[in-house]
């Protein structure tokens, strides 16, 4: 990710939460039947308890970053402490890696990001200051 490069002493994660089971869906669901009907059998196999929903978020926020210094805590487990990576992309739950080869391309994250900056750049949102 580009953010993990450009600002090294914040650590970026790109998380997405999988499948998760949740009553989001009952509105379209019911304004849609037909797709209730055929998507039934097979929409929550592959789906997260919305109790289990934050656990990835949860996995990120509390996991020490590669490269940088334990805490004593962290140090004095007994078993071997496992590390996120700066950047990576995770997807559900703690599992590390999944994106397109697109989404490795280093010269198009920094189109992306240069791109991003010019937009919020126009808008106002960010302001040049000499």
């Amino acid at each position: 990710m580009e953010l993990a490069r450009r600002y090294l002493n914040i650590t970026f994660l790109a998380i997405h939460p999988g499948c998760v089971a949740t009553n989001l869906l009952i509105p379209f669901l019911e304004a849609h039947r037909y797709l209730t009907m055929m998507a039934a059998p097979v929409w929550n196999l592959p789906a997260t308890p919305a109790s289990a929903d934050a656990w990835n978020q949860t996995w990120a926020a509390i996991t020490p970053v590669a490269g940088k210094a334990l805490t004593k805590a962290e140090r004095s487990r007994e078993h071997n402490v496992a590390e996120v990576i700066n950047g990576a992309y995770c997807t559900s739950v703690a599992k590390e890696g999944g994106q397109t080869r697109s989404a490795k391309d280093p010269e198009l994250a920094t189109k992306l990001y240069e791109w991003t900056e010019e937009q919020l750049r126009q808008k106002g949102y960010i302001v040049t200051v000499d």
